[in-house]
């Protein structure tokens, strides 16, 4: 079965899911979730004192009637929900105590969960006139709290998981309510509490089986953010497991899946598959490989990742999942036929785009790969050189891609009969002399020898006297 097939029968797939999985995903996310929301019920809330400032009395006693006596909700939604519906969100957008909020949108959040028919009162406030002191209902009160509670972690679990409702129910929703809140998930998903993380990435799950839904979170921003999280050395299994998922749903839009050929973003999906051990992961990472496979130059990149030989692992354990093997098949069969068609500096390149360098690759210190290919280099206006000190400007963390990118910058100096001229226009001596205090002392080695050789005339004489 060919790729595309693969794709069209995925996506197929992802699109015939439950609508509103994503309630169960959030209440399954954290246990802290469930502890919390019976926390806040437990506190009760005033709403005599609510009266007159928030609401008028009428929709006091009415509230007040819908806490106390559960079992009567049903029938009270029944008789007066578009009511109840907008007494909700006034008193969302009004209320500035935080307890109080938290006890009002557990209360909006359960309306909602019971019943999925119930979003339909919520669509028609749309029709309702602007009301003192209350954004434009019913995503304005919500939009509210996210924007202006994003350190109650609470509020915004509870708000994200209604909004996400409110879109995968509502008829239509407008330009600028797709760019309020997805511009808000592509921040969320950036955080650095995975329990926030998790808040965005489970909502995306459900958004994202909509097509509409998955060019809104991509002009967004959306693969940029996900290619933050989706590292091999990210500890947290469940947050990369979600954000693969995330990347695998995107695939299904023709115009997103064109454009994903971040040589990043396919080097870090190879770099799970390489060391996940999660079968969850391994299995949504190769569905995801697979669906980029033909695109651009993600062949290429796949098998500079050394993703051949992890295939080759993977294939020797049984499965028992047709998908899994056929991605494993399809994977393996086409790169294969790739692989005898790359060049060392094809290799190479392929391993600076994605900014892992390492020594692993014999390339890096090849006396005959510098020969034969460093006027190379000089291709679309020196990329490869640019490339070279944009890692050491950007790459703080990755200690081995430093060391590594300070050798070849000595090597091409080395090498190339105007290497220093070159380095000089392209101002590399200051990135490098910046890593002479860097923390690693293999960095620092390496920077202070590529600054020798960028320094010194004779580089030969001077390692041979």
């Amino acid at each position: 079965m060919s790729s595309s097939t693969s794709a069209a029968k995925s996506s197929s797939d992802a699109g015939s899911s439950d609508k509103y999985a994503h309630i169960l995903l959030l209440a399954k996310s954290s246990t802290e979730a469930m502890m919390s929301r019976d926390e806040v019920l437990a506190r009760g809330i005033p709403w005599d004192s609510l009266g007159g400032a928030y609401i008028d009395e009428k929709s006091v006693d009415m509230i007040k009637k819908y806490d106390k006596k559960p079992g009567d909700r049903a029938a009270l939604i029944e008789k007066n929900g578009e009511a109840y519906a907008k007494i909700f969100m006034i008193l969302l957008a009004r209320v500035q105590r935080a307890e109080y909020l938290q006890y009002i949108i557990t209360l909006l959040d359960d309306l909602v969960q019971e019943d999925s028919e119930r979003i339909e009162l919520f669509w028609k406030l749309r029709d309702e006139p602007d009301i003192p002191g209350v954004p434009k209902l019913p995503f304005g009160p919500l939009f509210t709290v996210l924007r202006q509670r994003m350190s109650d972690w609470y509020l915004t679990s509870k708000a994200c998981s209604i909004i996400t409702s409110f879109f995968l129910k509502f008829a239509s929703v407008s330009g600028e309510e797709k760019t309020m809140v997805f511009g808000w998930l592509a921040q969320q998903v950036c955080k650095d509490s995975d329990k926030d993380v998790l808040i965005g990435l489970t909502a995306l799950q459900s958004l994202l089986r909509r097509n509409e839904y998955r060019e809104s979170f991509w002009r967004e921003g959306g693969l940029d953010t996900l290619k933050t999280v989706v590292k091999s050395d990210n500890s947290n299994i469940q947050v990369l497991y979600q954000a693969v998922n995330c990347l695998w749903l995107l695939t299904f839009n023709q115009t997103i899946r064109q454009a994903m050929t971040d040589p990043v973003l396919v080097a870090n999906l190879c770099d799970v598959l390489k060391h996940s051990v999660k079968d969850k992961v391994i299995r949504m990472t190769l569905a995801t490989l697979r669906n980029l496979m033909n695109i651009g130059e993600n062949n290429e990149m796949m098998i500079s990742c050394g993703i051949l030989r992890a295939l080759t692992l993977l294939s020797n354990k049984a499965w028992g999942d047709e998908d899994v093997e056929g991605d494993l098949r399809a994977l393996f069969n086409t790169l294969e036929k790739k692989v005898n068609d790359l060049s060392s500096f094809d290799m190479y390149k392929n391993e600076l785009l994605s900014k892992k360098l390492d020594w692993s690759s014999p390339c890096h210190r090849s006396e005959r790969f510098w020969r034969q290919n460093v006027l190379r280099f000089e291709d679309d206006d020196y990329r490869c050189v640019r490339i070279l000190k944009q890692i050491l400007e950007e790459e703080a963390h990755n200690e081995r891609a430093l060391a590594v990118a300070c050798w070849d910058i000595g090597e091409f100096v080395r090498y190339h009969p105007r290497g220093k001229l070159i380095m000089k226009n392209v101002n590399v001596k200051t990135s490098v002399m910046n890593l002479l205090s860097h923390e690693s002392a293999e960095v620092r080695k390496e920077a202070l020898l590529a600054l020798q050789k960028l320094m010194v005339s004779n580089w030969e004489y001077l390692t041979q006297s």
